[in-house]
């Protein structure tokens, strides 16, 4: 597995995230590893004040592609995303609350 170094994720991953979300201030990737010590892409995403809350469906299509695109790049890493907003607060609660609607119905 060839690890792709965090500026050739960011080219690759960014424009595939911009297209589905809205109100993005920045996204920062580093490398990390997951609760079995395997190797992960950690993608912090920071929306701006206001931003809607992105479309759960289209989020996780677009991480599909996003780990499809670095597959074909041959870095088989999964990507590990937090939501947060510009000031650091976490961001992802109202995505969080709409998929366990979901799962409850």
């Amino acid at each position: 597995m060839s690890e792709l170094p965090s500026s050739r994720v960011d080219s690759i991953v960014t424009p595939i995230l911009n297209a589905v979300l809205h109100g993005v201030d920045r996204i920062e990737y580093a490398d990390d590893v997951d609760h079995d010590g395997d190797p992960i892409i950690r993608a912090t995403i920071y929306y701006r004040v206001g931003a809607p809350r992105p479309k759960t469906e289209a989020f996780l299509d677009a991480v599909i592609a996003s780990m499809a695109a670095l597959a074909r790049e041959g870095d088989r890493r999964f990507l590990h995303f937090w939501h947060l907003h510009a000031d650091g607060e976490p961001a992802a609660e109202p995505l969080l609350q709409s998929v366990r609607k979901r799962r409850r119905a």
